[in-house]
């Protein structure tokens, strides 16, 4: 029997070396027990910067549903709006995997309070928010993937992404109609690393 596997979208678009690793047990998933301290202070810090995003949205025309009620997960004990998503092998029909994650907010335009769109938040520091301003999100992959499933999660919902430099305080919004990449590709991948 297949055994089912738990994967948080924020970390679904990892390295396979990576994901590999933490699939065999070799290193720590994502809990903050298995997190580097490092990686625990940005994550903390990129929290932090969330709520000066939701603060600043109006100035790029954009209304945050949450700033003044901020979403916290029961289940998880995290902030966001938890999302869950089970996928059935196609064969047996069975629940082979399991992802999760966080939406950091729902907004709409200030003109436009009946639109919704899901949020996702990024405080990055200066050399990974000008790659990423380069490149374009659809290009980091950790990032696309992520913002694939959340809009996969809740059903086609478009897309506000804000990445901001904690550096300069300079933000960037995007507003994407579709996601970044294709979901059934990203669930593609994951079979690959699976079956090896």
């Amino acid at each position: 029997m297949q055994k089912q596997r738990l994967y948080s979208m924020s970390s679904i678009g990892k390295c396979n070396r990576t994901l590999s690793a933490e699939m065999l047990g070799l290193i720590g998933g994502d809990t903050e027990q298995d997190m580097p301290e490092y990686l625990r202070l940005a994550a903390r810090e990129g929290n932090r910067h969330e709520a000066f995003i939701r603060e600043d949205l109006r100035e790029f025309g954009w209304v945050s549903t949450t700033k003044d009620n901020p979403i916290s997960c029961t289940t998880c004990g995290r902030e966001g709006q938890h999302v869950d998503m089970t996928i059935n092998d196609p064969d047996t029909h069975l629940v082979k995997r399991r992802i999760v994650g966080h939406i950091d907010d729902i907004c709409h335009p200030t003109d436009d309070p009946g639109s919704k769109y899901l949020a996702e938040y990024k405080a990055l520091g200066r050399f990974t928010f000008d790659k990423l301003d380069r490149n374009g999100i659809e290009n980091h992959r950790t990032h696309a993937s992520q913002i694939t499933c959340y809009y996969e999660a809740v059903g086609g919902m478009p897309i506000l992404y804000v990445h901001k430099n904690r550096d300069t305080g300079r933000m960037k919004v995007t507003i994407m109609e579709e996601p970044p990449l294709n979901f059934d590709d990203i669930m593609a991948r994951l079979d690959i690393l699976e079956s090896h």
